[in-house]
């Protein structure tokens, strides 16, 4: 365990397409491929970018079974994700507690490429100040399959799915207001300005979503 600390200001670059802004910071400010524990805590990540930190996308390296982040902010915009968790172990937890962020598309990617199980994710005190506006990308969360290669086997693998996720959220704040839904088809795949968690799926030919929730294929979901 250790502490990272980022504190490098920049001018945010105001005006850069999301295609723009990776072509000129990369595709993410770091990269940690441990089959361990990531451990961020206490840290201020305030270069703009792509994505911030991702986290197990090296396939030739065991994914980690614990991710957390604790008391940290992220600063400037990020046009993507701040972060990105690419693979876990199976019964691994994945914890965001008191971190604030700025300006994202998303604040957290999930992404399941070993189709790991009893994956706990836990939101805890997080603050965002803005996220995607457009409607259908917006919210905290994005659940996206970049493995599968086609619509089989993407309903096969069904990488989100209750038996695989469960993601608790408590106390989280957007744009200066708690988020506290009336039910969670409110803020699943609702396409509009409410959604909080989304589904999709790369390398098909068509911009594939599911148009509400199904608790058959999403994670069970606990906000309060």
């Amino acid at each position: 365990m250790g502490k990272l600390i980022m504190n490098s200001v920049a001018t945010n670059p105001s005006g850069l397409t999301p295609a723009e802004q990776k072509d000129r910071y990369g595709n993410a400010i770091i990269s940690a491929n441990v089959n361990g524990e990531v451990y961020v805590k206490d840290c201020i990540f305030a270069k703009p970018g792509y994505n911030c930190f991702e986290i197990g996308l090296n396939t030739k390296v065991e994914p980690p079974s614990k991710v957390t982040f604790e008391n940290c902010e992220f600063h400037n915009e990020l046009t993507n994700n701040a972060v990105l968790v690419f693979a876990t172990k199976d019964n691994a937890t994945i914890t965001l507690k008191n971190c604030k962020f700025e300006y994202v598309s998303n604040v957290l990617r999930i992404s399941n490429r070993t189709n790991a199980k009893n994956v706990t994710v836990n939101i805890i005190d997080c603050s965002v100040d803005r996220w995607e506006s457009i409607p259908k990308y917006a919210g905290f969360l994005i659940l996206e399959d970049y493995t599968s290669k086609n619509m089989t086997e993407f309903e096969e693998a069904n990488r989100f799915g209750p038996d695989k996720l469960t993601i608790n959220i408590s106390n989280l704040v957007h744009n200066g207001k708690p988020v506290k839904p009336g039910s969670i088809e409110q803020v699943v795949n609702c396409n509009n300005a409410n959604q909080v968690i989304y589904l999709y799926r790369d390398n098909l030919p068509t911009d594939y979503r599911y148009p509400e929730y199904d608790p058959d294929i999403f994670p069970v979901i606990n906000i309060k």
